[in-house]
Order: structure tokens, then C-alpha cells, then sequence
């Protein structure tokens, strides 16, 4: 039997070396790839969750924004009420559209605001609707806002294109987020 010579020795050494640093650097590539993967992963579970807080947050603000209308509108029907009766607007009726209509531009300011800094979120689509959304909303009211000159027909028509347009804005929201189309219910994303 005969011993390995000290090449021999030289070129099994050489041979575990290689093949150890070759397993070295696999395992290093692939710690490096599931490091990236896993980074991307809570990347987007934390984008997923600021999208939804916003989301929510802008579907909370046009629920407030719905509710000032609608105080406004009621204002507005009364003022239209006392003209049909009167021919004059009472002035408490005439102060209360003013201090709504204040309220609706104040609400739709802020959103408007909101929308611009949130644009990433919301993504083209969703941000185009909530544009219309405002838009028409700021159009209802301009028109409420003529005391005197109320054309009602004109202002139900308006009523009618802004419900549409809410409508559209909020199955936008549940179909972003999976959410069972309901006539009429307005959505709130959850956080899981």
C-alpha cells in the first residue's frame, strides 16, 4: 500500500477549499436574495398598510364633506322655501347657507390638499374620481350659492351627477380592496 504523495495531498486540500468557498459563496448569494426578498416583502406590507390609511382617511374626509352638503343643501332649501312664500329670503336662513357653504369649502380645501399629498396612494384612477368628485360637489354649491336665482332643476341634475360620481368614487374603494359591491353603502378600508 502505498502513501499519497504530497501532491496528492496539495490537490485534495486545494479541491476541499475550492468546494468549501463555492459553497461559502452559494450560501452567501442566496442569504443576500431571501435578505432582498424579505426586505421587498415588508416594503410592500407597509405600503399596503399606508394605502389604506390613507384611503380610509380621504373616504372618512368625503363622508364628512357629504355631510356638510347635505347641511347645506337643507340651508339652501329652506332659503328657497322663503323666497317661494315671502319673495325675501329670512336672514337666518340666508346666514345658515352662507356658514354651510363656508363649511363645504373649507372641507373640500382640506381634501383637496390631501389628495395632492396622498396622490401615490391613491393611484391614477382613484385619484381622478375623487377629483370629480370635488369638482362636482364645488359645482352643487356654487349653484346653491346664487341666493335669489336658485335654479332648482339644474341643481337636482347636479345632485344627480354627484351621486353617480360618489358612487363610482366608492366602488373604486371596494374593489381596490376586495370589498363586496353594496349599492349605496360606503366603504371604509380595514387594516388587517
Amino acid at each position: 500500500m502505498q502513501l499519497p504523495s504530497l501532491r496528492d495531498w496539495i490537490l485534495l486540500v486545494v479541491d476541499k477549499v475550492l468546494l468549501g468557498g463555492l459553497l461559502v459563496w452559494a450560501g452567501f448569494w442566496l442569504n443576500r436574495r431571501l435578505e432582498r426578498w424579505r426586505q421587498r416583502a415588508a416594503a410592500t406590507r407597509e405600503w399596503s398598510k399606508e394605502e389604506a390609511l390613507r384611503i380610509s382617511e380621504i373616504v372618512s374626509d368625503f363622508g364628512d364633506l357629504d355631510a356638510a352638503t347635505d347641511r347645506c343643501m337643507s340651508a339652501v332649501g329652506a332659503v328657497i322655501e322663503d323666497l317661494k312664500t315671502n319673495a325675501k329670503a329670512t336672514d337666518h336662513h340666508e346666514l345658515k347657507a352662507r356658514a354651510s357653504q363656508e363649511e363645504v369649502s373649507t372641507h373640500e380645501q382640506a381634501i383637496r390638499k390631501k389628495l395632492y399629498r396622498f396622490r401615490p396612494w391613491l393611484g391614477k384612477e382613484l385619484g381622478q374620481k375623487a377629483f370629480s368628485y370635488l369638482d362636482k360637489n364645488r359645482d352643487l354649491i356654487d349653484e346653491s350659492s346664487v341666493v335669489g336665482s336658485h335654479d332648482t332643476v339644474l341643481m337636482a341634475d347636479l345632485c344627480i351627477e354627484l351621486d353617480k360620481i360618489r358612487e363610482a368614487f366608492y366602488a373604486a374603494v371596494r374593489a381596490r380592496y376586495g370589498l363586496p359591491a353594496e349599492g349605496g353603502q360606503k366603504a371604509t378600508p380595514q387594516l388587517e
